[in-house]
Order: structure tokens, then sequence, then C-alpha cells
């Protein structure tokens, strides 16, 4: 049997929670995980991790440039590696095709997370060359895939549909832990955001609903390229004390902070078929700090999740005032009038339910 795992991902590791749920899981089940990821944006501290990490250097930052020495940092990085007993796993299409061609020249077994749809995301535009390059690579290397899951059923329709694969869905979600002693309250009421600083996230429009909203703050907690310019929106509109930027923190930091919200947005716009079929981690995280959810009417699995357990609302529309009317509706009605449901959601969606689904994956693939 197959005792070893090496992971392959293209980010600096520090903020993949998943991806530390994985290795946390598989580490104590039996397994030796190493994780191999870049410096890519820093390279924040990782002593609270139980396995081995190693983040390579990347000279480019993004772009065409970024992917393509990314493919060969990962293949190196592979060779550098015990594959003695080993299993590959995949973190989505940017990693896989380092994983296919050395666990095809090596006889080993590969497994592939999809966290979302990587050739229909948003930066990618319509026609573009690097969504056709993306597109191309993707109908080479996905289908035939034997060894796959995803974090909603959203995707794995779409990937059973389009290259007849059979992900399983492993939701991103947290590992549970009570809220119900919080006794935390702020002298405003806490509206926050986290997550990446991104487009399509629906966060310009959250920082100019604040200027129909009194006596609150937002929070955003999270890095990413468009921070500055988001930063200079809030400025222009005078909302300096009413938004505030935490940029990037711990995972324990982030927890802290959502405790202490009132309210949670997940605001993602219909920007491509990547966001709308995702199940953004962030809506977990609200729920396992017992924080009610605003979220986005363009994201029909979010959309289910809030309505099926009652622990939230969506908006109608993108529209700064129609969001900041749901937001002050939803302040109003407290979120101590949603702890009961969003209880009832934190036990079923955590990720002790999601272990023996990802356990069995591995099994299987370390038994070939």
């Amino acid at each position: 049997m197959r005792n070893s795992v090496i992971a392959l991902v293209s980010n600096n590791i520090a903020t993949d929670q998943r991806l530390i749920k994985v290795g946390n899981t598989l580490q104590k089940n039996g397994f030796d995980f190493h994780l191999i990821g870049t410096k890519h944006r820093g390279k924040p501290n990782l002593d609270y991790i139980p396995f081995s990490t190693h983040r390579a250097n990347v000279f480019f930052k993004k772009n065409f440039l970024f992917y393509a020495e990314l493919q060969l940092r990962l293949f190196i990085e592979l060779f550098k590696t015990k594959r003695k007993n080993s299993i590959i796993l995949a973190n989505d299409l940017d990693t896989l095709i380092p994983a296919v061609i050395y666990a095809k020249i090596f006889n080993i077994p590969l497994i592939t997370d999809f966290h979302d749809i990587f050739s229909e995301r948003p930066s990618l535009k319509d026609s573009s060359i690097p969504k056709k390059v993306w597109k191309f690579l993707e109908r080479i290397f996905v289908p035939g895939l034997r060894h796959t899951y995803t974090v909603s059923d959203a995707y794995a329709k779409w990937f059973r549909q389009e290259y007849g694969i059979e992900p399983k869905v492993i939701k991103n979600v947290p590992v549970f832990r009570d809220f119900s002693h919080q006794t935390t309250v702020e002298e405003h009421n806490i509206i926050i955001y986290q997550g990446a600083i991104n487009q399509s996230r629906g966060i310009d429009q959250m920082i100019l609903a604040m200027n129909y909203i009194a006596n609150a703050e937002l929070w955003i907690v999270g890095d990413g390229p468009l921070l500055e310019e988001y930063k200079n929106l809030a400025k222009m509109n005078n909302l300096e004390e009413k938004v505030i930027f935490h940029g990037r923190v711990s995972p324990e930091e982030l927890r802290e902070l959502t405790l202490k919200a009132n309210l949670g947005l997940s605001l993602e716009q219909d920007n491509g078929l990547s966001y709308r079929y995702a199940l953004p981690n962030k809506i977990f995280d609200y729920i396992h700090a017992g924080i009610p959810i605003l979220g986005s009417c363009d994201l029909p699995e979010m959309k289910n999740i809030i309505t099926t357990f009652k622990i939230g609302d969506i908006i109608k529309n993108h529209d700064p005032v129609q969001i900041a009317e749901k937001i002050i509706e939803l302040l109003g009605v407290g979120k101590a009038n949603f702890q009961e449901n969003l209880k009832a959601a934190a036990n079923i969606l955590n990720w002790e339910n999601q272990e023996q689904a990802l356990i069995s994956i591995f099994k299987k693939a370390a038994n070939e």
C-alpha cells in the first residue's frame, strides 16, 4: 500500500485552509503528507502546520510567465522528492501538467482536487489567448483522470458533462468549532468580508453601500491585486472610518475577527462558470462563527445553503442601495435570532463529515 502523498499547489500554502485540512486528515490516518507550494506573495510562517512543506522560488509573479515557470519549478521539485510508495495530489489545472507527466513516468497514482473551473475564471477574458491555452490544456489533461474530487455539486456536474470524469464532492468546510460561548460585543455593528481582494467579488458595491448604513463598520479581511484600488474607492467616498482594511491575517486571527462580526458578506458576481458554480469558503467560516450571511443572487450553490438552513438572505441585485437595504434588514433582525439555524448548519457542514469520503479516495489510489 502506498502511504506517501506529494501535493502540488501554486500558492504560498499559508492561507490555503483546504490543503492544510487535507494534509492534517491524511497525516493522522497513516499517510506521510508533503506539500509543495511557492513563495508567490511572500513566505509567511508555517510552524503551525504538522506536516512537511516546501516553497519553491518563483521569479515571475503573474500572467503567462508565472504559470510557465511554475510548471518547471514543480517538476524539478517532484524529482527531488522520494517517490517510493507515493501518490501525487495536483490541486487545480495549473499544477496538473507536471503531476500527470511525473505520474506517468514513474507509474504513480494521481489524484486531482479541482477547487474551481480554472479555464472559466473571470480573469481569463473570453476569446483571449490565455483562456484558449488553458482550455486546450484542460481538454488534453482532464479526460481520463480516475481519482478526482471538487468543492461543489455544480462543479462535479460540469466536469462530468464536459469531460466524462466522476469527481467526488469534498466541500471546503471548517473543522467543527463551537461558537455558542462567544460573548464579544462591539460598539458598532460589524459587517465582514473575508477572502481575496479581486474582481467579481462584489467588494466595490459593498464599499459603496456603506454610504447608506449608519452605526456600522465594514471589515475587509484579505489581500489581492485590487486592494489599493478599493482603498482609494473608500477614500474617494469619505468612508475611511467606516471601511476598515485588515489585510492578510493568520487563520486564527481571521476567526477571531469573524466571531466579532454581526453579518458576513459573500456577494460574488456571475462572471463566468467558475464563479457561478462556486461555493465560497467564507460562507462556511461565517456559519462556524455564528454569524448570518448575506449572499449573492448569482450563485445557486450558495443560495441553496443559505435558504435551506435559513441562515441569512440573498440580494436581488448588486446595486449598492439594494445591498444596504438588505444589510440594514439583517442587522435589525440580529444575529441572535439565527443562532439555532447556524448551529444546525455547522453540525452538518463541517470537515469531520467530509473526512471519510476524502480518506476513501486516497485509500483507493493507495491500493493500486
